[in-house]
């Protein structure tokens, strides 16, 4: 730009040549594979199965190029230092089996593990929003390259995220009137946000919360070990299943074995020995391992 405010070619051609491409957010579905039952799958491999008997989709918005994208980009980047510092959070696969190695535990603990069906489409915009701005205001908040904004401005720019949330499919378009998206860059730490919140209060309801030894949770899927009844800790699920009129939990109560992420945790030869956990890899019956090669990174990218 020349000193007396007008532009110079070079300026002139690059704002001219990389006006933004924006468009609309687009909806497809992931087959949720794990669903099959199992005579279902069988047929589906041989070539017998109807279309009709295929597993439900998990709808994703796809937001690249969309005109909140980067809006969401910079919102998330200060939400992620909150959600983990919750006290339930875990990372991935190998945080959860750092942390579980690390317990010792009553020769009768309870394994269990639960899902929030449907979490991320089941919270209302003003339950969300209510929350991070709660969580946001309280947090004891970190060094960050990026200044904070105010709990107002973020607030703002989350609601225009949620409440934007135009998509196309099928040739028609639509608008999305519950929920975060799954697609949109700062859904997950909004909707763990949410649902740290909600678990907490269905704790301070539960009668036998000191009787959880761990609680972890991955985005919508839980894991608890207990040291009580079975029936004690159904009461948990029970309030969870009447906390809020649209998410439910579902579970899976062991004495010694549970699948949770890509593990198995299980009362082995070492918990026999020393009371700690085992743990081995799970493998879901319908992986049908479809990997690219390492060297195909040389010659694909995928967007």
């Amino acid at each position: 730009m020349h000193s007396n405010g007008s532009l110079d070619k070079e300026t002139y051609k690059f704002l001219n040549d990389k006006k933004p491409s924006l468009r609309c957010g687009h909806l497809y579905l992931l087959p949720k594979t794990h669903k099959i039952p199992a005579n279902i799958y069988n047929a589906l491999i041989n070539g017998q199965c109807s279309i009709r008997k295929l597993p439900p989709g998990r709808p994703i918005i796809s937001q690249c190029d969309t005109p909140t994208r980067k809006i969401g980009q910079y919102c998330d980047y200060f939400l992620v230092p909150i959600v983990q510092k919750q006290s339930t959070y875990i990372k991935d696969t190998t945080d959860f089996i750092t942390k579980i190695e690390g317990l010792t535990l009553p020769t009768n603990a309870l394994l269990i593990t639960y899902d929030v069906t449907s979490m991320y489409t089941n919270m209302e915009f003003n339950e969300l929003l209510s929350s991070v701005n709660e969580a946001y205001t309280q947090a004891n908040k970190t060094q960050l390259d990026i200044p904070y904004p105010d709990p107002e401005d973020l607030n703002f720019l989350l609601k225009c995220v949620l409440e934007n949330n135009y998509f196309e499919f099928d040739g028609k378009y639509y608008k999305q009137v519950i929920g975060a998206s799954m697609g949109a860059v700062p859904s997950p730490e909004i909707c763990d946000i949410r649902m740290y919140q909600i678990t907490k209060q269905i704790m301070a309801q539960f009668r036998h919360a000191s009787k959880i030894v761990f609680h972890g949770r991955y985005r919508d899927d839980g894991f608890i070990i207990f040291n009580g009844t079975q029936p004690e800790i159904e009461e948990f699920i029970n309030i969870g299943n009447h906390w809020h009129k649209h998410l439910r939990f579902t579970f899976e109560i062991s004495p010694s074995v549970v699948n949770f992420l890509d593990t198995t945790v299980y009362k082995g030869q070492k918990f026999q020995n020393s009371n700690k956990l085992d743990i081995k890899s799970f493998i879901k019956p319908t992986n049908n391992f479809q990997l690219l090669p390492r060297f195909c990174h040389q010659h694909f990218y995928i967007h």
